[in-house]
C-alpha cells in the first residue's frame, strides 16, 4: 500500500478502497472508469450522455495522474475543524444520490 493512502482521516475502508482502484488504474483505466463513475451519477443518468462523456475524461487520464489524483485526496487535511472559523455564507453543494461523498 502507498504510505500516503492511510495518512489522512478516512472513512472506514477508505484507504482499501483508493488502493484497490491505485490498482486496478495501473491495469485498465476503462476497467477503473467502470468501478469509479456509477457511485458518483444518480441511477436515472446512467444512460445518459454524461456518462459516456465522464467515462472519455477518466480514459484520458494515465494511470499516474489518476494515482496522483488518489494520493491528493487521502493526504488532504481534515477541513472540518476549520468550519467554526468561517463567519461568512457559505453555499455547500451534494449531491443526494452520490455514494462516493454522502452528505454526513
Amino acid at each position: 500500500m502507498h504510505p500516503l493512502l492511510d495518512a489522512a482521516v478516512a472513512a472506514p475502508g477508505d484507504a482499501e478502497q483508493r488502493q484497490k482502484k491505485l490498482q486496478l488504474g495501473s491495469e485498465s483505466l476503462a476497467q477503473l472508469a467502470d468501478l469509479w463513475l456509477p457511485p458518483m451519477v444518480s441511477e436515472k443518468h446512467h444512460d445518459k450522455p454524461l456518462m459516456g462523456q465522464l467515462r472519455e475524461m477518466v480514459l484520458r487520464m494515465t494511470p499516474e495522474q489518476h494515482e496522483r489524483h488518489l494520493i491528493a485526496l487521502m493526504d488532504r487535511p481534515d477541513a472540518s475543524r476549520y468550519m467554526k472559523e468561517i463567519n461568512c455564507p457559505v453555499l455547500l453543494i451534494v449531491g443526494t444520490e452520490d455514494q462516493w461523498s454522502p452528505i454526513d
